[in-house]
């Protein structure tokens, strides 16, 4: 096992690597040229509900990150 740093950094890039995966895809599926009217204006906000959730989840990884590795 590395130090508290190391195993801090793994998890951070770890954790963009899936948020950046995940923001891919849904910007693939929300950019789908098959969409009119009422299915893309559903699209854009469905995607707009993901990029919310993401960004609280990512937050809430890194609030808890911070308190697993505080030294005490």
């Amino acid at each position: 096992m590395g130090s508290d740093a190391e195993m801090e950094q793994a998890a951070t890039e770890w954790a963009d690597v899936v948020h950046d995966t995940a923001g891919r895809a849904a910007r693939r599926w929300a950019e789908d040229t098959g969409r009119r009217d009422r299915e893309l204006l559903a699209a854009g906000e469905s995607y707009t509900h993901y990029l919310r959730a993401a960004m609280w989840l990512r937050d809430r990884h890194r609030e808890n990150l911070a308190q697993y590795t505080e030294v005490s």
